[in-house]
């Protein structure tokens, strides 16, 4: 890949990268705040190394041709436990896509971390993926919502507006309930706490290893993408989904991130 050159974000580069950002996305997303790189970077108490985890591919005339972000999750694999990166919000310039940006981008991690999550790989990009001897995760659970928790779903739908596999729900909820069941954007302490426990209790050979302070960070943060926690405590735990929130035409759309009918 001739001519380009794989750096470390410094912050003289923020405009370029708000740019890209925004071209990428198209506004009003959450990729183009300063907020972002601070919630990822700095307020992250897994993040290593601060603001330059993320990851600039710039031509030798000085432009920013792409990018991808680092986020760190604490992890168990095999019963040991490993702090590891996700790779995300890979962009590249429509321009610059046949020159390889991408995959250099993906390189410069793997060739650095002893592990490396991909989440949500784009169809069509497996052998992409192959080449860099990485391995599928199957999911862990099935996408269906059981007894419990559906009352619960269709509580939300009737309450917010239309019953489909996205809700629309307000900007700033509070704290709701109805019948048992608790809505938040701003879980307490112990509530986390015994999320995170009931989250690692979970089988798997691989799978993220929670505590209630990486849990606030991850989903309920002020600074990150905002989610909410549906739960009700039932005699084997809790019965819980958390909903994570797009805007959409004045709304927040909530779609289901994970679950556990207990």
């Amino acid at each position: 890949m001739n001519g380009v050159q794989i750096l470390a974000y410094t912050p003289e580069w923020w405009p370029a990268y708000q740019t890209l950002a925004r071209h990428a996305f198209r506004p009003p997303v959450y990729q183009d705040r300063p907020a972002l790189l601070r919630w990822l970077y700095e307020e992250n108490p897994y993040a290593p190394n601060g603001p330059t985890d993320l990851t600039l591919a710039v031509t030798d005339t000085g432009q920013l041709a792409g990018c991808i972000h680092k986020l760190w999750v604490p992890w168990q694999l095999g019963g040991t436990y490993h702090t590891v990166p996700a790779l995300g919000n890979l962009v590249v310039l429509p321009a610059q896509r046949r020159q390889g940006i991408g995959r250099a981008l993906l390189a410069h991690h793997f060739r650095r971390e002893p592990y490396v999550l991909l989440p949500n790989a784009a169809p069509g990009t497996d052998q992409v993926y192959l080449d860099f001897n990485c391995q599928r995760l199957a999911a862990s659970r099935e996408r269906r919502l059981l007894t419990p928790l559906r009352a619960g779903w269709r509580w939300l739908s009737r309450r917010f507006g239309r019953a489909s596999n996205a809700i629309y729900l307000p900007a700033q909820p509070g704290q709701q309930s109805w019948e048992g069941y608790q809505l938040t954007a701003q879980p307490e302490a112990t509530l986390l706490g015994e999320l995170a426990a009931q989250l690692n209790g979970r089988p798997g050979w691989a799978r993220p290893h929670w505590d209630g302070a990486g849990l606030a960070w991850r989903f309920f943060h002020p600074l990150g993408p905002r989610y909410w926690l549906l739960y009700r405590p039932v005699p084997a735990g809790l019965a819980f989904a958390v909903l994570s929130l797009g805007p959409r035409r004045g709304y927040n759309i909530a779609r289901l991130v994970a679950w556990e009918t207990a």
